[in-house]
């Protein structure tokens, strides 16, 4: 009797490992829970218990502190010299091997002051590559900011290569992998020296605090990983602020039939209307909203599919406030840059541009207008091939915009 007891408890136990998703958080320090108060303050903890409202799932993290993207390679993979090997009881192979439904890649700087963006991007493909061969689906995210020096030059995170280096880096995860990219770089840094906001910062200049950890978790559930919302992969919905106008703008390249699209907006991000339908078969949708509300617009799609089911997009949010200046709609041309600004009223506004090293390439004060209108920044020579920083400032506000030029 108490070994049937026994059997009976192992095999429902066995049952519920079965049915429990899991989800593997592959990275370095910060998925090792480094920065935060305590455990439950990780974002690691966080999203196991979040998870778990919906199903019960197993949230792993497969992770050691300073190790990068090569330590993650597929066990097997010979490095280049000076490079790292694989860690096989640390690497993509080892996560595979776990049978999660999804992985999660989470590089944030190591190495990223001595490697390329090229051999960055090897890798980092190589790894989501070989979690999608083996059907499982690989989200990865962007680089977080860093500064320390420790008296070594090769932790100097503080050079132009490095800080021109992350931001590549930044845009290409975000360029490459689309919907499987995970963009927490724009939140985190400080746009004017690259370093790690001090909201953020756990005390190292490296690391994040509770509040970084929280953000990270955020950031994981808007992206919407289990595809509770959408289960189509082949939706990217984005939206941008075009003066007085939001630009809402869509493809879809889904293996299910499409019947119609409906676009809706919220101003609370709960309740929702629709305000433009159109019929599907299309692979590109765009429109214009017009007149949008101040403060927060919140936009989601509702697309009925052939079989009868509905499905909902994430939400996406954009952010308008008439009282503070915008700027917006980063045009470069070979003339220079081209943006569109916005003052709430008629005030005089003073504007500099550096290179990530704070060297001033161009300033002026003028006279701004009301409302919206383009104004031109002339760069020419060295300064037109580097990533440039935009500071517009009035009597009450600064706003500080990343310019990176078009090739």
């Amino acid at each position: 009797m108490i070994l049937w007891g026994f059997c009976f408890w192992v095999i429902s136990l066995s049952n519920l490992q079965a049915q429990q998703r899991k989800l593997v958080i592959q990275g370095s320090s910060t998925a090792a829970c480094v920065g935060p108060s305590n455990y439950t303050k990780c974002w690691v903890y966080i999203l196991d218990r979040a998870f778990d409202v919906k199903e019960s799932t197993e949230v792993i993290a497969v992770a050691q502190g300073g190790y990068t993207p090569y330590h993650s390679m597929p066990t097997g993979y010979v490095p280049p010299p000076n490079r790292p090997a694989p860690d096989p009881l640390k690497n993509i192979s080892y996560s595979i091997s776990l049978l999660p439904k999804v992985i999660i890649v989470s590089y944030p700087s190591n190495g990223y002051n001595v490697y390329t963006l090229t051999e960055t991007m090897a890798r980092l493909r190589a790894i989501k590559e070989a979690a999608n061969a083996a059907s499982i689906d690989c989200y990865i995210i962007t680089p977080q900011p860093r500064y320390n020096t420790a008296g070594l030059p090769e932790l100097n995170y503080n050079t132009s290569y490095t800080k021109q280096n992350m931001w590549a880096i930044r845009d290409s995860i975000m360029s490459e992998f689309g919907t499987f990219a995970i963009n927490v770089w724009d939140t985190l840094v400080n746009p004017i020296d690259t370093t790690l906001k001090a909201e953020y910062d756990a005390g190292d200049r490296i690391h994040l605090n509770d509040a970084g950890h929280q953000f990270l978790a955020r950031a994981v559930l808007r992206a919407d990983v289990f595809k509770e919302a959408l289960p189509i992969e082949s939706l990217r919905f984005n939206g941008e602020r075009l003066g007085n106008e939001h630009r809402l703008y869509w493809t879809y390249n889904g293996s299910h039939e499409l019947q119609s699209c409906t676009l809706e907006w919220s101003k609370n991000g709960s309740d929702f209307q629709a305000i433009y339908q159109v019929q599907g078969g299309l692979k590109k949708y765009s429109f214009i909203h017009s007149n949008p509300a101040d403060g927060h617009n919140w936009y989601r799609l509702r697309l009925q599919l052939a079989s009868g089911k509905t499905v909902y997009s994430t939400r996406k949010n954009l952010y308008r406030n008439t009282d503070q200046l915008l700027i917006q709609q980063k045009i470069w041309r070979q003339d220079g840059w081209h943006l569109q600004v916005y003052a709430p009223k008629k005030e005089t506004g003073s504007m500099t541009l550096v290179d990530l090293q704070g060297r001033l390439l161009w300033k002026e004060t003028r006279t701004l207008q009301a409302g919206w209108q383009e104004i031109h920044i002339p760069v020419n020579g060295m300064a037109a091939r580097e990533i440039q920083v935009l500071r517009l400032q009035n009597a009450r506000q600064q706003v500080i915009e990343k310019l990176i030029p078009s090739h």
